[in-house]
């Protein structure tokens, strides 16, 4: 597998987890400022980075066996 392939595949695989990861930062804090919404960001924000390690973990583990 080339580099520049690896590289594609690492960018596939986490880039929509970064963004994901970005969007429930900004949506918790402005649910922060919600009355009733306050702990929205304990629970979404771990989430949302298990969902990017999680990605990283299946693209490190995975990425040959699928993308090569």
């Amino acid at each position: 597998m080339s580099k520049k392939w690896s590289a594609t595949t690492w960018f596939v695989v986490l880039g929509p987890l970064v963004v994901f990861l970005a969007l429930t930062i900004w949506v918790a804090n402005v649910l922060e400022r919600v009355p009733g919404w306050q702990l929205v960001p304990y629970i979404a924000v771990p989430m949302a980075v298990i969902f990017l390690l999680l990605g990283a973990l299946f693209r490190y583990k995975w990425g040959k066996f699928i993308f090569g």
